[in-house]
């Protein structure tokens, strides 16, 4: 590699001196040539140049065969000035026209785009008497118009009427900036005259003075030999019109032209020359710095591409030290990468099944796991579809909702039922993902599988269980429903008993034993009622069927209806009961519903007040929306960790407490399912030893809820 570089360089930088050195020995040989050539590209110049003078001088000899065409609406406007109008409009988007005039068949000068030489009679001019036969006209050599005050040439042509007569002429006078401006931008090295075939100079780019006079061919002759001219007649092969008989002179200085080609020819030999000495040596010393490590660095990447991930040794110049640096820090990356890729490939195929396949689903790649769950081996799937996998569970509609996500270059997971060669079905998670090519194309796709045969059928079980445990608590809330109704029924009597056996006729011979049993019998069945009640609420909390009757509430009575319906109990228990005055405000909600919810509340803190000196206070305040009740008491407080349950259904803080004071657990239930029924929330705030406080909002308007979620409001 070393030595193939180093011939390259050398033999490239010889190749570049033989071919500057033969360049210039050339570049001599064929001076004498160059000129020729530059003869005849100067011919070709001036042919250019009569091309375009012969193309605008006939555009404009067919502008006047269109002008005088009789269909043309110059000629059939019989208003004179509508005439000029359209003449004025053309001469302005041609910029070839310095005027247009119109002659009647008398020679008089009727209309003039300019309005000048008016009335004059011409009918003595050639430019009259040509086109008033029927031809059209046009001035050999531009004529000085004294009218215009500059040279111009004329085109002129016949008028005709509707009957085919002619009426008069239309003269145009033509500009001669275009002819001037080809010949000065063709020539701007070379003295140029245009002569016509009288020999009177049109055009002289080097001699203004001269124009319009007799040229004296004599005087060429006086030139030097180191001088050449070139005489070009215009008709040759060129486009042409009637009475073009131009010629051009051009004279050009050979001096001027070579002298600066033959110094600059001394001065790109010495250059080049010099180049090539300094190329060739540095091509030499750049080889040996280069070429060494490059070999090393080929080599090494030949081996990584076999999979030995060696490093070389960092040497030479900086920058191909830096090159080797990187390529160590490039062998160790692949080489890391590819383990993990070994690494991640071996747990993939232990844990699920893998198959590619290309862009028509036809399988070219399974692995073991895909082999091992499908019961086929890797010869019978090769080559062929998934679809020797279906187990018909999956819909038509489904399959191609998968092909259309993955043939959009989406990303698709789903679920499975596959049947297994010895027609056992089985479900796997599948992951579908497409590759695409540089050019943006799905070339395969790759399909990860996860059997979730089991977790499938422990759902179907699962699923199973969760309808009889949804049996079965239908059967436990008609039960307590039924319980509750029957316990209900028999209270009702024993209570009017007991009031009835108050009565001073008939306990006119009770004695104290038989009234304080008769107490007993009264408080025992009050207090079943109550559960029974708690129990019916709870259960129609549960199934939504808890009656509301939502009117206005007056706060005001509604607080003081408070301490009427708890004054007794307060001062039976000898507890310091506080209502805190509220501002008088109406409130949508249900009254009753409310009463029991502070009901069961103040009931919870009488239960856990000290004996000695318990005080409960009530107090109602709002916030936006709300209005907030609460009820606190200086109790032995609850603990953080028992707060969290406090409102489930049975759930006691503390069982001796309960066992002393009575009750079920299920008021607190019961106050939350009636509040979050209301549309309000419920919480609680206690420390041990700090006494409790509950809250809970109710919105001033009531919100209704769906009929799914919630059964009677009435209002």
């Amino acid at each position: 590699m070393k030595l193939n570089f180093t011939l390259f360089v050398m033999l490239s930088g010889v190749t570049i001196l033989v071919t500057i050195l033969l360049g210039a020995f050339v570049f001599g040989m064929f001076y004498k040539n160059l000129e020729d050539n530059l003869k005849t590209n100067t011919e070709h110049s001036i042919d250019d140049s009569f091309d375009t003078i012969s193309r605008y001088m006939f555009e404009r000899y067919n502008d006047m065969l269109i002008l005088t065409d009789m269909k043309h609406p110059i000629m059939t406007s019989n208003n004179i000035k509508n005439k000029l109008k359209l003449l004025h409009t053309f001469e302005q988007s041609s910029k070839s026209y310095l005027s247009f005039s119109i002659y009647d068949d008398s020679g008089k000068k009727i209309l003039d785009t300019r309005n000048i030489g008016m009335d004059d009679i011409t009918n003595s001019e050639e430019f009259f008497n040509t086109a008033i036969k029927g031809e059209i006209y046009s001035d050999k050599i531009p004529i000085f118009s004294s009218e215009l005050n500059q040279h111009t040439i004329r085109f002129s042509g016949p008028i005709y009427d509707q009957d085919k007569n002619i009426t008069g002429v239309l003269v145009a006078n033509i500009s001669l900036l275009a002819i001037n401006d080809v010949l000065d931008h063709r020539f701007q090295h070379a003295q140029v005259d245009l002569i016509s075939k009288e020999g009177i100079i049109i055009f002289s780019n080097y001699d203004k003075s001269s124009l319009f006079t007799l040229i004296d061919y004599s005087l060429l002759k006086q030139h030097s030999v180191d001088d050449f001219f070139i005489f070009t007649d215009v008709q040759q092969a060129h486009l042409d019109y009637p009475s073009s008989e131009w010629l051009m002179l051009v004279k050009i200085s050979k001096d001027d032209l070579f002298r600066e080609l033959s110094e600059q020819q001394i001065i790109f030999t010495i250059i080049s020359f010099v180049i090539v000495t300094i190329v060739i040596s540095f091509s030499l010393w750049l080889s040996k710095t280069i070429s060494s490590p490059l070999h090393n660095l080929r080599n090494s990447a030949l081996q990584i591409q076999n999979g030995n991930y060696v490093t070389i040794k960092e040497e030479g110049t900086d920058e191909t030290k830096e090159l080797a640096s990187a390529f160590n820090v490039m062998s160790k990356s692949i080489k890391r990468y590819n383990k993990n890729l070994e690494d991640l490939h071996v747990i993939v195929d232990a844990a699920t099944e893998v198959s590619i396949t290309d862009p028509n689903g036809k399988i070219l790649y399974v692995n073991d796991k895909f082999c091992e769950t499908s019961k086929y081996a890797r010869s019978e799937l090769i080559g062929k579809n998934h679809n020797i996998l279906k187990s018909g569970f999956h819909t038509t509609e489904f399959f191609k909702n998968m092909w259309d996500t993955i043939n959009r270059g989406e990303l698709w997971s789903g679920e499975i039922k596959n049947k297994t060669k010895n027609n056992e079905y089985y479900w796997v998670k599948t992951i579908i993902m497409p590759f695409k090519d540089d050019s943006n194309n799905i070339y395969q796709f790759m399909s990860i599988r996860t059997n979730i045969t089991e977790i499938y059928v422990s759902r179907e079980k699962i699923n199973e269980q969760l309808v009889q445990l949804q049996k079965v608590d239908k059967q436990k809330d008609e039960f307590i429903s039924m319980i509750s109704h029957e316990l209900k029924s028999p209270i009702f009597p024993i209570i009017g008993y007991c009031d009835l056996l108050r009565d001073p006729e008939l306990s006119k011979n009770f004695t104290a034993v038989h009234f304080e049993a008769l107490d007993e019998i009264a408080s025992s069945a009050e207090r079943l009622q109550r559960i029974t009640e708690d129990l019916l609420d709870v259960n129609r909390i549960h199934m939504k069927k808890l009656p509301y009757i939502i009117k206005n509430v007056s706060l005001t009575e509604f607080t003081a209806r408070i301490v009427k319906d708890h004054a007794h109990l307060m001062k039976k228990k000898q507890i310091e009961f506080y209502v805190l005055p509220v501002e008088d405000h109406i409130i949508e909600s249900d009254e009753q519903r409310l009463m029991q919810v502070i009901t069961n509340l103040i009931r919870n803190a009488v239960d856990f007040v000290p004996d000695k000196n318990g005080k409960i206070t009530v107090e109602v305040c709002f916030a936006s929306k709300y209005v907030i009740f609460s009820v606190k008491d200086n109790g032995i407080g609850i603990s953080k960790e028992k707060q969290y349950d406090l409102f489930t259904p049975f759930y006691q803080v503390d069982a001796s407490a309960t066992r002393s004071h009575g009750g079920t657990g299920l008021g607190l239930a019961i106050c939350k399912g009636i509040v979050e029924d209301l549309g309000g929330e419920i919480w609680i705030e206690s420390d041990i030893g700090k006494g409790t406080t509950f809250f809970f909002s109710i919105p001033l308007k009531h919100i209704k809820k769906d009929e799914s979620n919630n059964t009677g409001y009435e209002s």
